[in-house]
């Protein structure tokens, strides 16, 4: 099947802590997509959920690392991005416990959009201001 989602040049940042997580996520959702398309996404949402709350806590974490070790101007902004994005998947979380879980084709639509929109602008914003820093190396 066809993936939802295809890497490619208008994600890369250059920094692989970002992308080797941004390939991640666009891999959850593939294949969140693709058991859509199968009938049985709705059966990973739990699992998908749990994953997803440990990429953000993870990956943002490095992102913010990065943004308070360069100074990054605009970490604030960037900052309350990923907060409303853990809230929003807390919500999710606390959905699915209680039993009103989100479909499969809603999470796919919901990740699709923020991933696009987060990394197009303002993880490669991030990236480019870290290229002009050398003090912060690419091993974060």
């Amino acid at each position: 099947m066809k993936p939802l989602i295809k890497w490619d040049e208008t994600l890369v940042t250059g920094w692989s802590f970002m992308d080797d997580d941004h390939v991640r996520l666009i891999e959850m959702v593939n294949a969140v997509h693709a058991a859509s398309r199968s009938g049985k996404g709705d059966e990973m949402i739990p699992r998908l959920i749990d994953e997803l709350t440990d990429y953000c806590r993870t990956h943002f974490g490095k992102e913010e690392t990065a943004m308070r070790q360069s100074r990054y101007p605009l970490a604030a902004d960037h900052k309350m991005q990923h907060d409303l994005m853990m809230v929003r998947v807390a919500e999710l979380e606390k959905g699915v416990a209680e039993g009103n879980a989100i479909s499969a084709s809603d999470l796919v639509s919901f990740l699709t959009d923020w991933q696009s929109d987060h990394i197009r602008r303002h993880d490669r914003d991030l990236a480019r201001y870290l290229a002009k820093r050398a003090s912060v190396g690419r091993g974060i």
